[in-house]
This record gives C-alpha cells, sequence and structure tokens, in this order.
C-alpha cells in the first residue's frame, strides 16, 4: 500500500549514510520548530483555561466560606493566573528537557549521554508518578480525618448553641458556660485531629521536618509566658462569670462598657468613646466593679466640713442635695455615713442610688454641683479649719 514511499526512504538513508552530521543538524532544527509551535500552541491553550477559570462564579465573586472572605475576587484571578502560570513553566521546563534528549540522540558523539539524560528524567518522572499513587491512601485518610473534625465542631457548637439559648437547662451547667467550654473543647479537636494526621503528612518522617518542629515548638515554649497566662486567663473569667458583654465595669482606672472578651485581652467601650484592651491576665489580677449586677447602683459624694457645724445640719444638706437631683432614686432612700473624726474635720460620706449605670461619672459630677448648691444655701463651706485659720490671719496681716 505504501510502496510508492520507498524510493524516497532510500534516498533518504543514503542522503543520511553520506552526511551524518549535516542531517542530524536538520532534525534538530525540526525539532526546534516543532518545540517552538508547541510552546506557543501550550501558552494559548493555558491562557485560554485561565480565562476560563477567572469568568466563573466563584472566581468573580472571590473565595468564600459563609461569611468569611478568603480571597477577594481581585486576589482570587491573580492566584488563577499565577497558578496557570506555574503549570506553563513546568510543562516548558519538561519540553526543553525531552528536546535536549531528542538532539543529543541524533548525534553519535552524545548518543550516550541522551540516553543517560533520558534514563534519569525517566526514573525521576517514574518515582513522582509512584510517589503520587501511593500517597493517595493517606490523602483520603487525612480528608476523612478533616470531614469528622469539621462536623464534630458543628456538632459541638450546635449542642452548646442550644445550652446559651435555654433551650437545653443543665443544673450544673449554666448558660455562661456555653462558649468557653465551646472554645476549649474546639481546641482540643483541633489538636487531636492535627496529632493524628501529622504522621501521614508528606516528608513527617524526614529529619528536617522533626527539626522544623522541634524548633517552633522551642520557640512557642520560649515566647508564648504571657500569651499561654492571657489565654488561660480568658477562660477563668469567663467561667467566674464575673461580668458579660454589655456590662458596665470598672478595672483599674478605666470605666465603661464590656463589648468583647478575646482568647488575649478583654475590649471595654470607655465613656470618653475610647476603646481599650486590657490583657486578661491583668483583668483577672485586678479588682473590678461591675455596675450593672444590679437595677441601682450607689453614687457616692464624699465632704469633710470642720467640728463647728452641726452633724445634723450636714446631713440635712447632703440629703436635700440626693433629693434635688432628679437621676438619684427615692427608694432606696439616700443616707449618709460619718466615714472618720480626724483631727481638724469630720468626713461625711452621701449613698444615694441612681439606674443610670452608664452614666455613672455624669451622674457623679452632677450630684457633687448639686451638693455644693444646698451647701451654699445652708451657709456651710466645704474649707478645712486649717484653711480657716490661716485665712483670719492673712486678712488680720493684710
Amino acid at each position: 500500500m505504501f510502496d510508492w514511499i520507498d524510493p524516497y526512504l532510500d534516498q533518504y538513508l543514503g542522503y543520511q549514510a553520506r552526511h551524518p552530521q549535516l542531517t542530524a543538524l536538520i532534525w534538530a532544527g525540526v525539532w526546534l520548530l516543532a518545540l517552538l509551535l508547541g510552546l506557543l500552541l501550550a501558552k494559548l491553550f493555558f491562557t485560554r483555561l485561565a480565562r476560563g477559570v477567572a469568568d466563573m462564579a466563584w472566581a468573580r465573586e472571590g473565595v468564600r466560606y459563609k461569611t468569611w472572605e478568603i480571597l477577594p475576587a481581585d486576589a482570587a484571578r491573580q492566584r488563577i493566573e499565577a497558578a496557570f502560570r506555574f503549570l506553563f513553566v513546568l510543562l516548558r521546563l519538561f519540553l526543553l528537557a525531552a528536546y535536549a534528549v531528542v538532539v543529543l540522540n541524533l548525534f553519535p558523539q552524545t548518543e550516550r549521554a541522551g540516553w543517560a539524560m533520558a534514563e534519569a528524567l525517566g526514573q525521576r518522572l517514574y518515582a513522582l508518578l509512584l510517589d503520587v499513587l501511593l500517597y493517595i491512601p493517606s490523602l483520603v485518610y487525612i480528608a476523612a480525618v478533616v470531614w469528622l473534625t469539621a462536623h464534630a465542631i458543628r456538632l459541638l457548637k450546635a449542642f452548646m448553641q442550644q445550652i446559651e439559648e435555654q433551650k437545653l437547662a443543665f443544673r450544673m451547667f449554666p448558660p455562661e458556660y456555653a462558649a468557653p467550654t465551646r472554645q476549649i473543647a474546639t481546641f482540643f479537636i483541633v489538636v487531636f485531629a492535627m496529632v493524628v494526621v501529622a504522621p501521614y503528612l508528606p516528608g513527617s518522617g524526614s529529619n528536617a521536618f522533626q527539626a522544623v518542629t522541634l524548633f517552633i515548638g522551642v520557640l512557642v515554649s520560649l515566647g508564648s509566658s504571657t500569651a499561654v497566662a492571657n489565654l488561660i486567663a480568658s477562660f477563668v473569667l469567663q467561667y467566674m462569670r464575673a461580668f458579660r458583654v454589655g456590662d458596665t465595669v470598672e478595672v483599674g482606672a478605666h470605666v465603661g462598657r464590656i463589648l468583647q472578651v478575646d482568647l488575649f485581652s478583654t475590649r471595654i467601650l470607655t465613656l470618653a468613646n475610647e476603646e481599650v484592651a486590657i490583657p486578661n491576665s491583668l483583668v483577672l489580677t485586678s479588682a473590678m466593679k461591675n455596675y450593672s449586677r444590679s437595677e441601682h447602683v450607689a453614687v457616692r459624694g464624699a465632704v469633710s466640713i470642720g467640728y463647728d457645724v452641726p452633724g445634723t445640719k450636714v446631713h440635712a444638706a447632703l440629703l436635700e442635695a440626693a433629693k434635688r437631683d432628679a437621676e438619684i432614686l427615692a427608694d432606696p432612700a439616700p443616707f449618709v455615713v460619718q466615714k472618720s473624726l480626724d483631727d481638724y474635720y469630720v468626713s461625711y460620706e452621701l449613698f444615694a442610688y441612681t439606674k443610670e449605670v452608664a452614666r455613672l461619672p455624669r451622674v457623679r459630677s452632677k450630684l457633687h454641683e448639686t451638693i455644693r448648691e444646698t451647701f451654699d444655701e445652708a451657709g456651710i463651706e466645704i474649707l478645712s479649719p486649717a484653711f480657716t485659720e490661716l485665712r483670719g490671719k492673712v486678712a488680720v496681716g493684710a
């Protein structure tokens, strides 16, 4: 059927026998043209494929998981293009290596090197393919562990959410314990899954992997003492139920509303509209005042008056100030105590109650202003006797 080609084949073999080097150079040029054509077609293919993937809905909208935006749309398209560029580089390197093998086999002087290179390249590709095939069972095992871990966390979250919403009730487990318990249990579930999966990761048995793991462990142990203390304090604070999100508290010099309790800090919105992050370990070791645990909180106003002023008059003026203030409650009734009997004066303190917990400093300031007004009307000077004596001597000397 193909007898007509035999004369041309005989002529080519004869020409190749007479001019082996020139024939090899011609074939090298032919294979070079084929390589360039293949690279051009591969580039067009990868470009079209990258554009097709980038035009898909998930790439246009970005990579999301529920409300968490993993990759924005622009970043997703850039990652897709970078991935296809990397694949094209790998293909280009493979085609160049194949071309080098073919060209080396064309010349008798380099034929042995060509076969050696082809054998080495084949062994590497065979070993890579074998490793990929042998790793499939481990990959399936890792995927199964990840799937079970994700569903265990979801089940735990749903169960704790039922307790938090008081749809399930346990006498020894109040709803406030649900959130920290879920965080602790989730942490241990993830750690257990990582321990189970670690031996099946690529290169887990190598000395380099073990050295890196040891180095990371040393860094964590040396630099995480404060972080671990804050982390433990976070759970202790939540189990103590000393406050809830939204409570108005006083921690050290900061007074404000609890915004959030993170793993490492407690965030408070102060009355100056400043967000303050206090380390959980500091919150745990500091005295905390929670003004939101009762319907009303005491507002204090302290004065020091000399012994020459009758105590009943001071009591009456302080109670009158509390009565005039519209933000002070009549029930519970305000009362006055004598804190101390000092050398030159008596210390009085008024206890009045208000429901304006979030505005406590302003209420206290307004009460102090009212106290000054009532004392002025009653003819009581809020001055120590020492200052009065000094004022008299200065007047005489003048």
